[in-house]
């Protein structure tokens, strides 16, 4: 929803829009739609006509620009390894899966990835514990209490603390930083 003319035709913020489909936005993210499929919904409930504006192509380059990537994260991943199991398990769709994918090479960082849109997965975190167990399955794991997960979002936070995990709230690079040394 990063497309601004999205938005002003729309008249809503990003969020704001969000809510309205929530049921379509994740099951995007659990991998039911493709981009073309959920674009083509989104504008169906808004009762967009398609212009060069808000093609499908359009909404789709704006919304991967709008992906942020914090290398001192992966820097902070990187120092892990070999002393940790270290594993990314993402709320993610197709698109912007593949999109990071080309650009980066985290399986050279992470020793399991799993992402929501995955074959098979098609669960998001705020699902309940089943993906967690899947991830801890790929990674080895038999208990919730031996791992430590880490999100931006309070409620997937609180999701992973009900089944037993370890959690930390990332506010900002500085602050998780800070706040791992607890855990390290």
């Amino acid at each position: 929803f990063s497309s601004l003319a999205l938005q002003k035709k729309v008249g809503k913020k990003p969020d704001e829009m969000v809510l309205d489909v929530l049921d379509i936005y994740n099951d995007f993210y659990r991998g039911v739609y493709n981009d073309k499929e959920f674009w083509n919904l989104v504008k169906k409930h808004y009762r967009l006509e398609e212009d060069d504006s808000i093609s499908n192509s359009e909404l789709n380059q704006a919304y991967l620009k709008s992906y942020f990537f914090w290398p001192e994260m992966l820097d902070f991943v990187k120092s892990l390894k070999g002393k940790y199991k270290v594993g990314l398990l993402s709320d993610m769709n197709k698109i912007m899966r593949d999109h990071i994918q080309k650009k980066h090479t985290l399986s050279e960082v992470f020793q399991e990835q799993m992402y929501s849109c995955d074959k098979n997965i098609n669960l998001i975190k705020n699902d309940g514990p089943k993906i967690f167990e899947l991830m801890m399955k790929k990674m080895g794991e038999d208990s919730p209490q031996s791992c430590l997960f880490i999100d931006n979002s309070q409620n997937k936070i609180n999701v992973a603390k009900k089944f037993g995990m370890h959690t930390l709230l990332f506010k900002d690079v500085d602050s998780f930083l800070e706040d791992t040394k607890d855990y390290l």
